[in-house]
């Protein structure tokens, strides 16, 4: 198959009409994470990357394709942003792991800040939550926040977390304001 061929049928499985968020999602076949995927000259392709291609050129050699949408199938360039590997990060972060065999957590050993696990990046400390999170899903999680799906508060296992926004907490900050204007009422 010629190349302009494969490039109109891979734009006949996408939907550009999903105009709310921009997202162009991609109809054809999907891999279990819900990344859209393609047959190229005998090899299967993710279809963001080759979107990305076609539109913005090569992917130069050490980085990768991170998403700023919630859509893993969504195959717009404008959605993606490049980042480089984390290789020699995620070799310090594998290090420092435990795998739990009951119940799946992937439990951290190193060093920890207010209880959550972190470890230093640029000379600055980061939650390993994020850090493997993104680099699982390469999204790029910006200002959301990453909340665990278990109970342990060491638990790295990214398929135990869902990025989402903070709820706030009014009623809390109610009753902690009514309970100190109790004390000072009761204060001699």
């Amino acid at each position: 198959m010629r190349e302009s061929e494969r490039k109109s049928l891979f734009w006949q499985r996408v939907n550009r009409q999903n105009r709310g968020k921009g997202c162009w999602l991609w109809n054809g076949s999907c891999n279990k994470e819900g990344y859209g995927q393609l047959r190229v000259n005998g090899k299967i392709v993710k279809a963001h990357r080759y979107a990305w291609e076609i539109l913005k050129g090569d992917i130069p050699e050490g980085w990768e394709l991170w998403r700023t949408c919630l859509q893993p199938s969504c195959v717009n360039p404008a959605h993606r942003v490049l980042k480089q590997r984390r290789c020699s990060l995620d070799q310090r972060i594998r290090k420092k792991i435990a795998v739990q065999r009951s119940g799946g957590c992937w439990e951290w050993t190193g060093r920890l800040s207010r209880g959550y696990p972190v470890i230093k990046v640029d000379g600055r400390p980061v939650t390993v939550h994020r850090i493997v999170y993104e680099s699982e899903y390469h999204t790029s999680l910006e200002r959301r926040r990453i909340f665990r799906t278990c109970s342990s508060k060491l638990c790295v296992n990214p398929a135990h977390m869902r990025p989402g926004k903070r709820k706030r907490r009014k009623r809390r900050s109610l009753d902690i304001q009514e309970s100190r204007a109790a004390v000072q009422r009761n204060a001699p």
